[in-house]
């Protein structure tokens, strides 16, 4: 299991009847549902063809997805076809699971994505409302000392 996270993926979820997670598995997306006993239902599982290095919930209905073909992707489950579809995909760096491509660990606040590597390289990300993804550069400010760091996670933190 790479990663977890809660969501309103499906309509039933949206008008607050039910609880849904969505796990990251090797190369799986797989939607649960919490029962009304309590247990975990499997809605759906889709393959991704590609190994998930990160992922995380944006917006409380959309999967963020990082990869080892480099690149983010940002999916929604589809009820009529009981499925994840793609809505859409940034590149971000090389093919590969490999310690500089950033991609291991993502943070999500609010519409942001900040995707990092093991050797602190990082990629930012915004998230409009119609799900098309924007790269952002970090100013020099924004850097930090060099190469030196070693990243073992990331969260993200509200400052207002």
């Amino acid at each position: 299991m790479v990663a977890v996270g809660w969501g309103d993926f499906t309509s039933a979820a949206k008008v607050g009847s039910q609880r849904e997670l969505v796990v990251a598995k090797k190369n799986r997306l797989v939607l649960y549902v919490v029962d009304s006993t309590g247990q975990l239902c499997e809605v759906c599982s889709t393959a991704v063809f590609a190994t998930i290095r990160g992922m995380c919930v944006v917006m409380g209905n959309c999967v963020a997805i990082t990869s080892d073909s480099g690149c983010l992707s940002l999916g929604l489950f589809d009820e009529k076809k009981n499925t994840w579809v793609l809505e859409a995909s940034a590149e971000f760096g090389q093919a590969g699971c490999v310690r500089h491509v950033p991609g291991q660990y993502l943070a999500v606040s609010n519409n942001m994505l900040l995707c990092t590597s093991v050797e602190n390289q990082r990629v930012l990300f915004e998230v409009d409302d119609n799900y098309d993804m924007t790269s952002l550069e970090f100013s020099d400010e924004e850097e930090t000392e060099g190469g030196a760091a070693v990243v073992f996670d990331i969260c993200a933190i509200s400052s207002q």
